[in-house]
């Protein structure tokens, strides 16, 4: 019985775990296409800024950066992509760092601009979180308060009146998701 509490308890925020993700489906997409235009563009001016100069050897032409013996690890766009993505995110392994003060100022720019992508989003889908939450736990109030003796039809009324109280709470939480999702809009814009 123990172990069956628990799964009902986790099952819980499984659902709203998943309320809260099929309700920010359009912002995580939006997210998605944002960073890998990001990523493209950032990786594009990292490899340009730091690939180096071009040194001809027996196995072809490799990109030196100025004062390294080693091949620049900004080999190609796509090898940069692997810095963009852990600048972005901010978690800046350190394994590969731009040398010159171009590739320190693309950097900046990159971090400042993970930031911003990441926290715009995490706004909405946290209030759709608050909005996910607070209708489970209206839901679980009203299925507690429901008194067990009523007959059929009283039962069936007090929902009724349960159920318009709740949906007036779902309009005020709905007109609150529209009004940051407005001002999140507008944002975009700017």
């Amino acid at each position: 019985e123990k172990n069956s509490l628990k799964t009902g308890r986790y099952s819980i925020g499984i659902r709203l775990l998943g309320t809260t993700i099929a309700q920010s489906l359009n912002t995580l997409v939006w997210l998605t296409v944002y960073l890998a235009v990001i990523v493209i563009i950032f990786s594009s001016l990292i490899y340009n800024v730091e690939k180096g100069n071009p040194v001809h050897t027996d196995k072809g032409i490799i990109y030196v950066r100025p004062g390294e013996d080693t091949p620049s690890p900004y080999s190609s766009i796509p090898a940069s992509f692997w810095w963009t993505i852990v600048t972005l995110t901010t978690v800046g392994y350190g394994d590969v760092v731009p040398v010159t003060s171009e590739g320190k100022a693309v950097a900046a720019l990159a971090m400042l601009c993970g930031i911003l992508v990441l926290a715009l989003p995490i706004n909405v889908i946290g209030g759709n979180f608050v909005s996910a939450y607070n209708l489970m736990k209206k839901q679980e109030e009203i299925r507690k308060e429901t008194p067990k003796f009523l007959t059929d039809k009283a039962r069936a009324d007090y929902y009724e009146q349960r159920v318009a109280e709740f949906l007036m709470t779902v309009d005020t939480l709905q007109e609150s998701l529209d009004e940051l999702k407005n001002a999140l809009n507008s944002f975009k814009k700017m």
